[in-house]
């Protein structure tokens, strides 16, 4: 992968259009569940996860830890869909929106780099005709001087 790539991948995402404000990651954790299990939510996160109380409590109630989120996230029953949809929460989309999203700024990653690429190549041949219009340079004394010279210059 080239610089301009990586540098492109590292920077954060547009994703311009946005249905409410952003949340901030334990906000939209609570909201994830709340609007899974609308009725005995703790309960339910205890059970889908095997979470103790303690922590299925933090994450009704926007105080989620990093330990119980890579909990979540390791669980069978959790994983990438889960995190998508919780930063789609983040982030005021719905899934589809923010994955449209996601694909189009890497899509304008990749022309862009297409473009540099391009550009470059075109470089590499213009320099390439123009190494190939100098004239031919002797590479050895023999072919400096000719075969009669050089055997001249030894005697």
């Amino acid at each position: 992968m080239s610089g301009a790539m990586a540098k492109f991948l590292e920077e954060p995402l547009s994703l311009s259009v946005r249905r409410e404000p952003r949340k901030s990651t334990k906000a939209a954790w609570a909201a994830y569940v709340r609007r899974r299990w609308p009725r005995d939510c703790q309960a339910h996160v205890m059970r889908e996860w095997h979470l103790t109380p303690g922590r299925a409590n933090g994450v009704v109630w926007s105080n989620i830890t990093q330990t119980t989120i890579d909990l979540i996230l390791q669980h069978p029953r959790g994983g990438a869909k889960i995190a998508l949809e919780v930063l789609a929460i983040q982030f005021g989309e719905d899934l589809h929106g923010l994955i449209a999203g996601v694909v189009a700024d890497v899509r304008r990653g990749i022309d862009h780099e297409r473009q540099r690429i391009a550009a470059e190549e075109q470089k590499l041949s213009t320099l390439a005709r123009r190494i190939a219009a100098l004239p031919a340079v002797p590479r050895t004394f023999r072919d400096r001087m000719g075969p009669d010279d050089a055997r001249e210059a030894v005697e």
